[in-house]
């Protein structure tokens, strides 16, 4: 490739060696091509070697990316997988540690003698129970208790007796803080009712005071309202009087008395007030009748504008008519010309194309091809 340089300097050469070297290149070009085409090393007809090459690392590489993105996601998945199985290790170890600890604090702190109805559900009870008698007249082999005997009577009554004591030391005791929280709580009742009432008294004398103003705010106010109200009739009477003399001044002094003819007019020129109106002027008829004379003639020009242009489109309307009548009597005379002329061409192209299949048939294809008729292709690379 030539550098820029070079590129810049071939402006200085003259036309004739410019010419000459772009000769040179373009045939070096073309015998490198020639090389490359009938090169039967490289040159396979059909089969372009490099873009197939081409193509096949393009398919490797995208194989091989395809294979490391898969191994990348074993990798991960493999290691995902290993840090899922320490993780699981690690919360069964936390599990069976509480666990061991569970049973550990039920072992040491929940234990069955600690319960309260163990000496109910004891087990095996009569190898720990002491026997019936503590004398030793018994032997090894006597009987300890026999039937309808009752050993335990003495006991049970002084268990029993120690047992109503406690019970009625607990029902004395309950029954004192019962009413020792009745009686606080009836002081605590007695000194809320006498809050409530000091607070309902310093009420009640706030909203008496509050009432007292309210009440001379009110005074104040009506005082106020009706020295208003009576200056506003005061006002409003004289008004009254100001525009009933006024009144009296323009229906005395008005155009209805006086019976000005202007009285009926309004903002509207084309209106009048019925109820005021005394009736056409002399001007106003002469005016009337001009108009109407004037919209007559207006309407007559009129009509006689519309026949002339009626007048007129009838006749646009029959040139039209006779000019499309010709045009297409020209076009039908055109089209059977154009026919013939067609005809008559093709009867010439079927007489050549007959001679010609002739001249084919007995003169061109009489001799057969040789062998220097194919060599003279496949000589150059264009």
């Amino acid at each position: 490739m030539s550098s820029p340089i070079a590129a810049l300097l071939r402006h200085d050469l003259p036309p004739f060696e410019l010419e000459q070297q772009a000769i040179q290149r373009r045939r070096r070009m073309n015998d490198e091509r020639n090389k490359r085409i009938f090169d039967p090393k490289v040159r396979t007809i059909g089969i372009d070697y490099d873009a197939l090459n081409a193509q096949v690392r393009e398919k490797e590489e995208i194989r091989q990316a395809e294979k490391d993105r898969e191994q990348d996601y074993a990798n991960y998945t493999t290691r995902a997988a290993d840090v899922m199985q320490v993780l699981d290790i690690h919360i069964n170890q936390i599990r069976s540690a509480q666990a061991k600890d569970l049973n550990d604090f039920r072992k040491t702190e929940q234990r069955p003698e600690g319960r309260r109805e163990y000496d109910m559900n004891r087990p095996h009870y009569l190898r720990y129970d002491p026997p019936m008698r503590k004398d030793n007249e018994c032997s090894v082999s006597g009987l300890q208790q026999f039937a309808g005997e009752d050993l335990q009577n003495a006991r049970r009554i002084k268990e029993q007796h120690e047992q109503s004591k406690v019970w009625s030391y607990m029902l004395r005791k309950e029954k004192e803080e019962k009413e020792a929280r009745i009686r606080l709580a009836k002081e605590e009742s007695d000194r809320q009712l006498m809050e409530m009432d000091a607070s309902k008294m310093a009420i009640a004398a706030e909203t008496n005071r509050r009432n007292r103003e309210e009440a001379e705010r009110n005074a104040q106010y009506n005082k106020q309202l009706a020295l208003q109200k009576s200056e506003t009739e005061q006002y409003k009477k004289e008004l009254d009087t100001a525009y009933a003399q006024q009144e009296i001044y323009d229906q005395s002094h008005g155009a209805f008395l006086t019976e000005a003819r202007n009285q009926s007019n309004t903002a509207n020129p084309g209106r009048v007030l019925v109820d005021s109106w005394k009736g056409m002027t002399v001007e106003q008829k002469y005016e009337i009748l001009n108009t109407q004379e004037r919209q007559r003639r207006e309407a007559e020009e009129r009509h006689n504008q519309q026949k002339a242009a009626m007048h007129r489109f009838d006749q646009n309307l029959l040139a039209s008519a006779h000019a499309a009548n010709t045009l297409e009597a020209t076009k039908r005379q055109q089209e059977r010309e154009k026919n013939i002329r067609i005809a008559e061409e093709n009867r010439r192209l079927a007489s050549d194309q007959k001679n010609r299949n002739e001249y084919m048939e007995k003169v061109v294809y009489q001799n057969a091809a040789t062998g220097d008729y194919f060599n003279q292709f496949n000589t150059s690379s264009r």
